[in-house]
């Protein structure tokens, strides 16, 4: 049996089938519980909440710099918004991956449809983000970005909805390898997000 250990989740894993009730009976005595996830794959949850903390204050970082803008400006302009938002989204998980691109090139190739068949992907996604952010925050070749990021993200995102339709737990590699984060379904609206303003962004 492998059980590993990802913030507030528990993954276990074993050669034998292992039933829910074993294991409502093994944590009998503890604080946690446990909910079933798939026919052999638990999640065992304690203040869920506190384990996406980094990632509910790198959002809200992302929001509160693109409002401020728009409060400078004296008047609100959806179109500088989406610039300033995914510009700083990426600038700043983009930034966090360089932490230890090795680490976050390992959590991505779980779901990136691209990442796991080519590896080296894993390593360029962080400097990609880097130049879109760059870009969206100049106001530079907009149109290019914006598709680049409508398809890069759009074919993780489907790897992500597939890896959750699964029941399986993986950590989330958005914030790199410095925060454990398990994927979720805040990061596949999140990504969600992402795609429908580059969309609107290039036609705009």
């Amino acid at each position: 049996m492998f059980v590993n250990l990802n913030g507030a989740f528990v993954s276990v894993k074993s050669d034998q089938i292992t039933t829910l009730e074993q294991v409502k009976s093994v944590l009998s005595h503890t604080k946690f519980t446990v909910s079933e996830f798939s026919p052999i794959s638990f999640v065992f949850n304690k203040k869920r909440w506190r384990v996406f903390k980094p990632l509910i204050v790198a959002f809200t970082i992302v929001v509160l710099y693109s409002f401020s803008h728009i409060f400078f400006l004296k008047s609100f302009s959806f179109h500088i918004f989406m610039l300033d938002y995914m510009g700083a989204f990426f600038l700043l998980f983009g930034g966090l991956k360089f932490l230890n691109i090795r680490g976050f090139t390992d959590s991505f190739v779980h779901y990136d449809p691209i990442a796991s068949r080519i590896r080296f992907y894993g390593y360029m996604y962080p400097i990609i983000e880097i130049v879109l952010a760059y870009m969206f925050l100049s106001n530079m070749f907009i149109m290019s970005a914006s598709l680049v990021t409508a398809v890069i993200v759009s074919i993780s995102t489907v790897g992500i909805y597939k890896l959750l339709k699964q029941g399986e737990v993986v950590q989330c590699a958005c914030l790199g390898s410095a925060f454990s984060v398990p994927l979720s379904w805040f990061t596949f609206f999140e990504n969600i997000v992402m795609v429908i303003m580059a969309i609107l962004m290039f036609f705009m």
